[in-house]
């Protein structure tokens, strides 16, 4: 290696060639591929470069330095520009990452926005033990230890940088960390002889020592052994030392179930008398300049009709009324649209979107799995799509057990349904077998047995009795 240089990166001199090298890298099927490209570059160029007074040469790399020293410090930014400052800081053993920070006037100081882009690493080892730090992925870099300090090189955010020691990450950094850098495919579960599992990454190398009946990666990385659960966030420290039966994480937040008591913990692992959510990320609906339909059921002469009070005919590109009048009706004293049928979709959530709309032979559109309840002529209720009271050769016998219903309410995101005296949260469960069945509590509810047992239900439909 002759030089590294900030914008050309490594130059090589072979024979009377100059060459400049790119090492290029490519995650595929939980490997990782490199592979380098070696490009001439002319005398005049090579002149050029090797001017410029922040280039690092092979005799100023310091041999065998201990590249732990870098998770102690942080990387930030002197001159500020339009954006904010930035900090580059080592999130974990495979990732660095770089935050952007914006001053608030209501608090005077700086404060973290975003994780504005992150890179995973390798050391290029140049002989002698002289290596080095190269960053690919959002941003590429080179972190060069020499004689006078630690380097940074080749990222525009830094081209004047101060070095300060490295603070402990708080949940915001996580969180937004979190958001950004996950990717299943950069875990592997190893399944050993015993047929218990282990976390390791692409290079094949473990990631968490302990051995689990299962794991589950995800935001959180969630490792099961026997009724408990252990939980690591992406920077790989486990969260929380007493056992948990239970948890799941909720906007850089987690809620777990914890000696017959629901806890909430951040993603730091720190207990909380209240936990307070972060703003989630979504993507933005195309809008359509039209008012939304309005579905309505009124009743004349004995017959039920289905009306749309702001149908929108796409032929005529009028925003009419229409209506359509229901079948199998006949028993049915009154209709009920469920919260206006706008959060219905749950229930055939994994439908195709061609599946979902349908045109009326009149030409009015509803949706077809909308749900209704519905009060028959004896005083009970009855639950299903308004499909089947549209359409003569509608099938769906899953809604046969949810007929002569003594209740049903919508309780986010579940329907909770009562008959003989008995709950369940439907579609979540497909039986009555609860005494008693609390609200979800974000992501557990509380219910009891007939046979006075109780417990926690889980939003995956899992049950913790108390013990």
């Amino acid at each position: 290696m002759q030089f590294l240089n900030p914008e050309k990166g490594i130059i090589l001199k072979k024979d009377k060639d100059y060459l400049q090298l790119t090492i290029q890298s490519d995650i595929s099927n939980n490997k990782m591929k490199f592979s380098t490209i070696i490009n001439k570059i002319s005398d005049a160029d090579f002149i050029n470069y090797s001017h410029n007074i922040k280039n690092i040469y092979f005799n100023d790399i310091i041999p065998n330095y201990d590249f732990k020293k870098i998770k102690k410090i942080r990387f930030v930014s002197v001159e500020k520009d339009e954006f904010g400052e930035y900090e580059l800081t080592q999130f974990n053993n495979e990732t660095f990452v770089i935050y952007q920070y914006e001053f608030k006037e209501d608090t005077n100081k700086m404060e973290l926005i975003e994780c504005d882009e992150y890179s995973k690493y390798f050391y290029a080892d140049f002989g002698g033990n002289k290596k080095i730090i190269i960053t690919f992925g959002d941003f590429n870099s080179f972190i060069i230890p020499t004689k006078n300090k630690l380097h940074l090189l080749g990222n525009n955010s830094f081209e004047n940088y101060k070095i300060l020691k490295q603070t402990k990450l708080t949940n915001k950094h996580i969180w937004l960390t979190t958001n950004r850098i996950y990717n299943k495919q950069a875990f592997k579960i190893d399944t050993l002889k015993n047929k218990k599992v282990q976390l390791k990454n692409i290079y094949d190398e473990v990631l968490i020592k302990d051995i689990y009946d299962s794991i589950n990666i995800n935001s959180i990385i969630y490792c099961y052994r026997k009724n408990n659960v252990d939980l690591y966030n992406l920077t790989l420290n486990k969260l929380y030392k007493k056992r948990i039966n239970a948890a799941h994480a909720y906007r850089g937040n987690i809620q777990i179930l914890q000696n017959n008591k629901l806890k909430w913990i951040n993603w730091n692992g720190e207990e909380l008398k209240k936990p307070s959510f972060f703003q989630g990320y979504g993507i933005p609906e195309s809008i359509i300049q039209v008012k939304p339909s309005e579905l309505k059921i009124n009743k004349s002469d004995n017959t039920h009709y289905l009306i749309d009070k702001n149908f929108y005919n796409y032929h005529t590109q009028i925003v009419q009324k229409d209506s359509i009048s229901l079948i199998n009706a006949n028993d049915i004293n009154t209709f009920y649209f469920i919260n206006n049928s706008s959060l219905n979709r749950i229930i055939n959530r994994n439908l195709k979107t061609d599946e979902i709309n349908l045109l009326s032979p009149k030409g009015l559109m509803y949706f077809r799995y909308d749900v209704v309840y519905y009060k028959k002529n004896n005083g009970l209720l009855g639950f299903n799509f308004i499909e089947k009271f549209i359409n003569p050769n509608f099938k769906n016998e899953e809604f046969d057990l949810f007929q002569e219903l003594q209740s049903i309410e919508f309780k986010e995101p579940f329907y909770k349904l009562e008959k003989n005296n008995l709950f369940m949260f439907y579609p979540l469960q497909n039986n009555f077998k609860y005494k008693s069945l609390d609200e979800f509590q974000y992501n557990f509810a509380r219910f009891e047995l007939p046979n006075g047992k109780k417990g926690w239900l889980s939003l995956d439909g899992k049950e913790y009795l108390d013990k």
